[in-house]
């Protein structure tokens, strides 16, 4: 977990094969080897182990995501696009409340001339995630393709402002770590957290 956080993926995919040879039935720990090897583009290994976890239980709505993108990004299968849109529908249907399926389901009705039917899912992978700047981005390439440039622009304006803030906390947790005695920057933290709705970091910072 720490090295996924510290962008570390290929160290933490070598922890978790080897946890996962040792608890090979613990679908929690399995679903995370599955991702992370999602995030290192190693489809091929990630797909069995995200078909066990689904084996081992078939409502993970997560695992269906992941299974999603998979094959999403995996062009050397034929059908590989047919085999997505199977997986995140399944997991759209299990939990519509999947943010992440939604936005993958999104970027492949792009990817499949679907503009329509991706607007209607990016639009609810941005209610479901309002402070993430990945839905604005594919959003306003959709509203474009289907006619909407002033619902395009909104949404370019809103993808820039998500990402300076983003760049902006990257920044100040830096200099919070080299400068621990100035309070500015744990407290302009703090303020950019309670913003965003993140009431526990905003806790952190300002205590």
């Amino acid at each position: 977990i720490m090295l996924n956080r510290m962008g570390e993926m290929p160290r933490a995919v070598g922890y978790l094969r080897r946890l996962a040879r040792l608890e090979p039935n613990d679908p929690a720990l399995l679903s995370m080897l599955g991702e992370t090897l999602n995030d290192t583009f190693a489809y091929h290994e990630a797909r069995p182990v995200l078909e066990r976890v689904l084996r081992l239980d078939p409502n993970d709505s997560d695992a269906y995501a992941q299974l999603g993108i998979s094959w999403t990004n995996d062009a050397s299968a034929p059908d590989h696009l047919q085999q997505a849109e199977r997986a995140l529908r399944r997991a759209t249907t299990l939990n519509p409340l999947n943010a992440e399926a939604r936005l993958a389901l999104g970027r492949l009705y792009l990817r499949e001339n679907q503009p329509r039917a991706a607007v209607s899912q990016l639009e609810e992978a941005g209610r479901l995630m309002p402070q993430n700047s990945r839905p604005p981005f594919e959003l306003a390439n959709a509203y474009n393709l289907v006619g909407q440039p002033a619902k395009a622009a909104v949404m370019r304006a809103r993808f820039l402002s998500l990402r300076q803030t983003s760049m902006r906390v990257s920044a100040l947790q830096k200099r919070t770590v080299v400068s621990p005695g100035n309070f500015d920057y744990p407290y302009e933290l703090g303020t950019i957290e309670l913003r965003r709705g993140d009431y526990r970091k905003a806790t952190i910072w300002l205590t």
